[in-house]
């Protein structure tokens, strides 16, 4: 029971170097201390074990006999406990995450779509988040039948639909329904609309009544067929309804494109080398506590902070992890000659204003203007196109 009670207490497992080691031992047993575990490593060296309490009575003894004691190690309940004190933080810490990671381990975070071609996936999750199956959702909250039989009913192209959970993901598989071709109804009334504005180059009516000619001006949403069908009356010349068809036509117009881009002549770029730090850290009460610090010592330097709310069994803690990382910038002035500016400036004009163009529009002519300042170039750039700019619009 003896070494039991001294593990409970706590003991220590010195190191003695002395030229009298037979002395100091008779004296500290004499003195009522406890020496056990006595190792000789060699001729002025000698080990043992301690308890705590008698360490302390242990120097008056080395003092004595001109010895020196040197602690190696410390064993026993007592300094256990007081490590784990110490580190009380680090375990409040470690408990938190485990409840945390059990709490999350149990939501949906990931939404696996497959199967489909037809349907978006957009359109599928927006249906499940409808219904209540979204990332962040309990698990244990999700009928899968149900949904199943939900989304079938919902979206018209879902032929059959297979829910499953694999650890945090809800997968989503999907067999699309074969539907027949869509059937035009010819008699139902239509009207062919300008989708933009421009000046009318080629009319093609297949039925209905143009209300256009070639050359003429036109804005968008002016009707350019109409599906309403006249007679003219010999007597008066005056238009009697007939009747009103779905009309059939193309319309081409000449249409313009406007676009002003800059250059400055000195361009001061900022690009990241790829070189950044790390900081962590936990705010409690509005106190910083890191577990991660590193200082920058960039001279120029994006940050970007992600800030986490601690969230534990569906509560709120007052605790916020950031997460902030530090990313070196180099910073280069560029200078450029105006036509060098003009070059640039007419290149970024092109691009953007090429994303505005259809693909199947015929470009007819480009126009350019230069406006040069003290500190910077813009070129205008108009392109004119032909392009088909109906479209059918249902009364």
């Amino acid at each position: 029971m003896g070494r039991e009670r001294d593990f409970l207490d706590g003991y220590l497992i010195v190191e003695l170097k002395s030229l009298s080691i037979e002395k100091f031992i008779n004296l500290s047993y004499i003195n009522g201390i406890k020496l056990w575990d006595v190792k000789r490593k060699d001729l002025i060296t000698t080990q043992f074990r301690i308890s705590t309490n008698d360490f302390k009575k242990l120097k008056k003894v080395a003092k004595i006999t001109n010895s020196k004691i040197r602690i190696i190690e410390k064993r026993g309940v007592v300094f256990y406990l007081n490590k784990i004190l110490r580190r009380r933080l680090f375990l409040i810490g470690i408990v938190i995450f485990i409840f945390i990671l059990y709490y999350l381990s149990n939501l949906i975070w990931i939404i696996d779509i497959s199967g489909n071609k037809n349907i978006s996936n957009d359109e599928i999750v927006k249906s499940l988040y409808k219904n209540g199956v979204k990332i962040g959702v309990k698990k244990n909250k999700i009928n899968l039948k149900q949904i199943e039989n939900i989304l079938v009913n919902e979206i018209n192209q879902i032929s059959l639909i297979n829910l499953s959970i694999d650890g945090v993901k809800l997968k989503v598989e999907v067999v699309e329904r074969t539907l027949p071709p869509e059937i035009v109804d010819t008699e139902s009334p239509v009207d062919i609309i300008a989708k933009k504005d421009g000046i009318v180059t080629k009319i093609f009516c297949y039925r209905g009544t143009p209300l256009i000619k070639s050359g003429e001006y036109v804005k968008k949403g002016q009707i350019l067929i109409t599906g309403d069908i006249f007679r003219t009356n010999r007597n008066d010349n005056s238009k009697e309804l007939v009747k009103t068809v779905h009309s059939f036509g193309t319309v081409y117009a000449k249409v313009w494109y406007e676009i002003f881009e800059e250059q400055d002549l000195l361009s001061i770029k900022s690009e990241r080398t790829g070189e950044y730090v790390i900081n962590e850290y936990y705010i409690i009460n509005g106190k910083k506590i890191y577990i991660n610090k590193n200082d920058a010592k960039f001279e120029n330097y994006d940050k970007i902070e992600k800030r986490t709310k601690i969230n534990l069994l569906g509560y709120n803690l007052p605790i916020e992890k950031v997460e902030e990382k530090l990313y070196e910038v180099k910073v280069t002035k560029t200078s450029y000659s105006i036509d060098e500016a003009i070059i640039i400036a007419t290149n970024k004009a092109e691009y953007e204003i090429n994303k505005q163009i259809p693909k199947d529009a015929t470009i007819i002519d480009k126009k350019y203007d230069k406006i040069i300042e003290k500190n910077k170039v813009t070129v205008r750039l108009l392109v004119i196109t032909e392009e088909n700019i109906s479209y059918e619009q249902h009364r």
